[in-house]
């Protein structure tokens, strides 16, 4: 039997599509690190025009070719760095960055985040994927050993218990939030080939937001697990199995969504700009 495995892209990028739908307003949107640009070009489909950014030539080239073979003239594509691309103040009504914050430095992602704040219009949305480190504690790995021995445990568990029963996510402000990761932090096996993948809490993510101006709406579990890493390792399909039927079932009951956030390798937040 063929097992269907766990599309995080897939997962990130229908949540993305999900916000622009939930939106009364969408005249134009930006994917900061689109990669070959599938998001960008499912929002073209709506017929919202969408830029997407990166600074790899050789993904902004495929970008453009899939562009042109579709015809979807409402994407656009650009070869450059979100922190030097100029952008013109309240232009945006998405703002959305997957697998783009775990790769740039503390300093740089407040910068990221005060450049979207400028970028959106008011009421915007800025909707970011990120790993989550409230599942180091459950890993059972060198991962949940790492935070036993930086004292964070305690404070990750108290998080975990608070969000998986949080029904208003301005109570993230009020949580005792573990500090943020070390910069020098290297990560065992981060399943590519770097050795830093930042990670952050919810309650990290929307203390940072919440300075800039935005209040966080909602949060969405990505890549769920039901088994131990080590047991995904040794039994893939029993996982993948797992992991899309609680995918599933969060998408149909969003409001089971934060109970599931501890077991998620990662998660979405979306916020709004005031």
């Amino acid at each position: 039997q063929k097992y269907a495995k766990v599309n995080i892209i897939n997962q990130r990028n229908g949540y993305v599509l999900e916000v622009i739908k939930s939106r009364s307003e969408n005249l134009k949107t930006l994917d900061v690190g689109c990669g070959t640009g599938e998001l960008v070009h499912d929002i073209a489909r709506l017929n919202i025009p969408a830029v997407g950014i990166d600074f790899a030539n050789e993904m902004i080239k495929q970008a453009n070719e899939i562009s042109a073979e579709s015809k979807l003239e409402s994407a656009t594509f650009v070869c450059a760095s979100v922190f030097d691309y100029p952008m013109e103040e309240s232009s945006y009504d998405v703002i959305s960055a997957n697998g783009f914050i775990e790769y740039i430095s503390h300093e740089q992602l407040d910068q990221f985040i005060t450049i979207a704040a400028k970028a959106l219009r008011k009421d915007g949305s800025l909707v970011l994927g990120s790993r989550n480190r409230l599942y180091n504690i459950v890993s059972m790995n060198q991962y949940a050993i790492d935070e036993i021995n930086s004292g964070n445990v305690e404070k990750l568990l108290k998080e975990s218990i608070q969000v998986a029963n949080m029904t208003d996510l301005n109570d993230l402000l009020t949580v005792d939030s573990a500090p943020l990761e070390n910069p020098e932090k290297t990560h065992q096996d981060t399943g590519i080939a770097v050795t830093t993948r930042y990670q952050f809490t919810p309650s990290q993510l929307a203390k940072m937001l919440h300075a800039k101006g935005f209040e966080v709406k909602e949060l969405c579990p990505i890549h769920i697990h039901g088994v131990t890493p080590a047991f995904k390792a040794a039994h893939p399909p029993v996982h993948h199995t797992i992991s899309n039927l609680l995918s599933s079932v969060t998408n149909e009951s969003k409001e089971h969504r934060n109970m599931i956030i501890p077991n998620s390798s990662s998660f979405m937040i979306h916020a709004r700009k005031i």
